[in-house]
């Protein structure tokens, strides 16, 4: 799913609580910045995200951000997505599901450590 175009309403599972739920507006929040500075890529958008957990125990959120070439659209006068550049996980800043308390201290930190490399790795 591409959360840096999807709309508002979604399934999803919080990273945090595991728990399954329909995302809507309430629970949704996307801005973008525009970078027209100049610089190696020319005109920039970025693209914020935020996912808020509805369930009522948990209610934390995931935040997202994605870089992208601007493109303008001459119909409508402004800039838009473009080429996709690159995305960043910022909170939690892995995949990692949450795991129950009986697993070792040690082995939890090598799977979240894992889960933030995996993407690194070749």
């Amino acid at each position: 799913m591409d959360i840096f175009k999807q709309e508002p309403k979604f399934n999803w599972v919080c990273p945090f609580c595991n728990h399954s739920a329909t995302i809507t507006y309430e629970t949704f929040f996307r801005d973008y910045l525009l970078l027209e500075r100049d610089n190696i890529h020319g005109k920039l958008i970025l693209i914020a995200v935020f996912i808020i957990c509805p369930n009522e125990k948990c209610r934390k959120y995931k935040f997202s951000v994605g870089l992208f070439k601007a493109q303008y659209n001459t119909s409508n006068r402004e800039y838009i997505k473009g080429q996709y550049i690159n995305d960043w996980n910022l909170i939690p800043q892995s995949e990692a599901k949450p795991l129950p308390d009986y697993i070792p201290k040690a082995i939890i930190d090598d799977y979240k450590e894992t889960c933030l490399i995996k993407d690194l790795s070749p």
